[in-house]
């Protein structure tokens, strides 16, 4: 019969390894690549996850990412990053300002857009370092399904609101000025 490790050798192993990585996490540092060519776009976007953790309750765990496109919008290179659930961001907020501040120094020239959803509390860590804001578009969608139900509230108005919802999603996954105001 094979037996389960106690939760407690897992969590101890965890912790441990854990432990470990963030020791190790200032010696881990890599040169950007030379080859690049001429960055003419750095998108900068970040999200976060609430986490049921088993003292503090729910906390919320932070990816982030920022990527070098060329004159032709090819992603030539992406750095990925993210930060285990904490009260306030401060570790996530500090390697996003490491990373931020050497790309900006790296390609001082380029546009940089910041992506992220509605929260309040990702904008000021982004706004330092881009040039535009931009919802991405998965929550986009969300608030197209909250207008259309609103603009369609009875059963017998589902199938105009998915009409609806189905065309301004296209525009705006589709066309050049979809998300702008004049759609």
């Amino acid at each position: 019969m094979i037996k389960s490790p106690l939760q407690s050798y897992l969590q101890n192993i965890s912790q441990a390894v854990s432990a470990f990585a963030q020791a190790q996490e200032e010696p881990w540092s890599y040169d950007l690549p030379t080859d690049l060519g001429n960055i003419e776009t750095v998108v900068m976007s970040m999200d976060g996850a609430m986490l049921l953790t088993r003292e503090d309750g729910y906390r919320e765990a932070m990816v982030a990412s920022i990527s070098l496109y060329d004159e032709l919008g090819d992603r030539k290179h992406s750095i990925y990053f993210g930060a285990s659930p904490e009260y306030g961001k401060s570790a996530f907020k500090n390697k996003f300002d490491q990373e931020a501040r050497r790309i900006k120094s790296a390609y001082p020239s380029a546009t940089y857009l910041g992506i992220a959803d509605g929260a309040k509390d990702n904008w000021p860590i982004l706004r330092k370092y881009v040039h535009h804001e931009l919802i991405d578009f998965y929550h986009a969608t969300e608030y197209l399904s909250k207008v259309s139900h609103a603009a369609y509230p009875q059963k017998t108005g589902k199938p105009n609101g998915k009409k609806w919802m189905d065309e301004y999603w296209h525009i705006l996954k589709h066309e050049q000025d979809g998300g702008s105001n004049n759609s």
